[in-house]
Parts: C-alpha cells; sequence; structure tokens
C-alpha cells in the first residue's frame, strides 16, 4: 500500500475552497493545511513506477498493481479527518500561542520567561511522519529555531552570529539519537537565542548597567549578589534592581547565575577539570546546585554537554 499522497500540487486557493464548503474553523483549517503540506507529491508516472517495482519484490510472479485512489474533495473524507483530530485542536492552539510567547520572551532577552513558557510547549505531530516520530521531533526542533533566528534577526543582532549559532543547533539537533534529548535542546536553544539578545542589547545599557555588567562579568566567580554590587557601585540597591530588570530583562542573581554558566561552558569543552572543580571556579559552592542550575539553563547536565 502507498499513501496517503496526492498526485499534483494544489490550487493556491483550494483550502478556502474547503473552508466554503464545509464550513471549516480556522483552526481546524491551520491543521488541515498542515497535513495537506506534509504530503508527498507522486504523479502517474512516478506512481505507475513505483507499483511495478514494489510487485517484483513478490515470490513466484509479478503481480499486476491494484491502484485505489481517493477524491480529496469528498465531503466525507474531509469531515472524518476534522473530526478525528477535533480533540487535539485545542492542544495545537495552545502550543502554538505558547510558541508566540516564547519569541516575543527571547525578543526581550527574557530568559527566565522563555524557559518558564517551554513547559507548556508541548505539540503532538508525530501523524506527519508515521512511524517515525523522532524525525518529526527533529523537524520540530529546526522549526523553532528558524522562528528563534529570525525573532534575534528582529533584534538587530549581527546576521554571521546568527548563522553561526543557528548552523551549530542544525547540526545538533540532526545528530540527537532520542526524542528525551530533543525536547532537552530545545532549553539549550532559547539560552543561546537569549545570549545574542543580551550581548546586542549590552551595546546600548545606560552608563550605570553598563558598570553592573562590567562588575559582574570581571567577578562572577566570587560570593557576589545585588548587595554587593550595589555596594561596590554605590548605587541603592532596589534602584539598580528595577534598571537592571528593565535594560536586561533579567535580574541580578538570573544574571550572574548566567555568567557563571557561560564560563562554565568554556571550561567543560577546553579542560580536564572534574565537575566540582569547574562549579567552585566559577562561584558555586558545590557541585550538585551547579548541576541543577546548568541543566535549568542548558536543557542538558555538564557531562551531556561536554558530549555535544
Amino acid at each position: 500500500m502507498i499513501g496517503p499522497f496526492i498526485s499534483d500540487t494544489l490550487p493556491n486557493d483550494y483550502l478556502e475552497q474547503l473552508k466554503t464548503q464545509f464550513s471549516i474553523e480556522n483552526d481546524s483549517l491551520v491543521v488541515l493545511k498542515q497535513y495537506i503540506e506534509s504530503l508527498t507529491i507522486i504523479n502517474q508516472n512516478r506512481l505507475s513506477s513505483i507499483s511495478y517495482l514494489l510487485t517484483t519484490f513478490t515470490p513466484k510472479k509479478i503481480i499486476q498493481p491494484n491502484m485505489i485512489f481517493s477524491d480529496m474533495g469528498e465531503a466525507t473524507l474531509i469531515q472524518n479527518t476534522l473530526a478525528s483530530n477535533e480533540n487535539s485542536y485545542a492542544e495545537i492552539e495552545k502550543s502554538y500561542q505558547v510558541e508566540k510567547k516564547i519569541l516575543n520572551a527571547v525578543e526581550k532577552g527574557d530568559h527566565e520567561k522563555a524557559i518558564e513558557l517551554l513547559e507548556f510547549y508541548k505539540i503532538d505531530l508525530t501523524y506527519r511522519i508515521p512511524g517515525n516520530p523522532l524525525r518529526t521531533y527533529k523537524n520540530l526542533g529546526f522549526s523553532l529555531n528558524t522562528s528563534l533566528r529570525i525573532t534575534v534577526e528582529r533584534v538587530g543582532v549581527d546576521p554571521i552570529y546568527i548563522h553561526l549559532l543557528s548552523n551549530k543547533i542544525a547540526i545538533q539537533i540532526e545528530n540527537l539519537t532520542t526524542i528525551s534529548e530533543l525536547e532537552n535542546i530545545r532549553t539549550f536553544m532559547v539560552t543561546e537565542y537569549c545570549q545574542l539578545v543580551d550581548a546586542e542589547r549590552s551595546k546600548r545599557y545606560s552608563p550605570v548597567i553598563k558598570e553592573a555588567v562590567t562588575y559582574i562579568q570581571l567577578h562572577y566567580f566570587e560570593k557576589i549578589s545585588l548587595s554587593t554590587v550595589s555596594t561596590k557601585l554605590n548605587i541603592n540597591a532596589t534602584y539598580l534592581s528595577k534598571r537592571f530588570k528593565v535594560e536586561t530583562g533579567q535580574t541580578i542573581t538570573h544574571f550572574i547565575q548566567d555568567a557563571r554558566i557561560n564560563h562554565s561552558k568554556q571550561l567543560i569543552k577546553d579542560n580536564d577539570l572534574s565537575i566540582t572543580d569547574i562549579a567552585l571556579k566559577v562561584g558555586f559552592e558545590n557541585s550538585n546546585y551547579f548541576c541543577t542550575v546548568f541543566k535549568k539553563r542548558t536543557g542538558v547536565t555538564p557531562r551531556h554537554y561536554f558530549e555535544l
């Protein structure tokens, strides 16, 4: 059996015709559009060739292939397809709304919010490639990577940095071998793109916030906090906290942790230090807390990151 497939490219107004003919709601139309776009186009000549090729594998003799076609325009087919997926429409719509919020958070550089929203970003599109859920999840990863790429481009990030990060993530997605790894890499993606936004926006920080960021970057491995930074810069802690959040999209505590995690990544890749040594070297009091924060920020453990 071969299928489902379509034998030719559909007219541009095909979905609009279906919407009018069968009174399809907009959210259902989105799902139907995705399904139709996932179908392979096989013309009559190619179909005949494939059919004869398949029948040659039948023992003893070649069997004349029997081709059965369905008209995609039949009301029963369309209505049954919609009915069978009706319960999933709300979840799919919810996932797309969550994705928009994630992208909005990344555009603002709000890493905390973006990571928080990832917990609600769940979408099951395994029907697109039956029997190969891993490929479906990889395609979803590629899709999110593209959306994030476009999002940070709007912020004004240098295209070369976007290209390098996008390529790195695409290669990592393709090389992953489990669905669990593909789910975790979403956190890594959001984190990396948020860092691009942070780097771009740091060019526009006010003198006070630039001074605070510089101090953190120079002293991240020490026992520092909002109180430490405000005291060193002789600035009111409450004012600094609010101003820092407005300009960077992060709290100072979160920014300090990000600085530590970013420096730990280089140590993980370039050194033979133990996880405990790396944790202490970048300012964490113990390796357990370091591993917890690292997994939360990147979506993977330090050991897994070393293998990427």
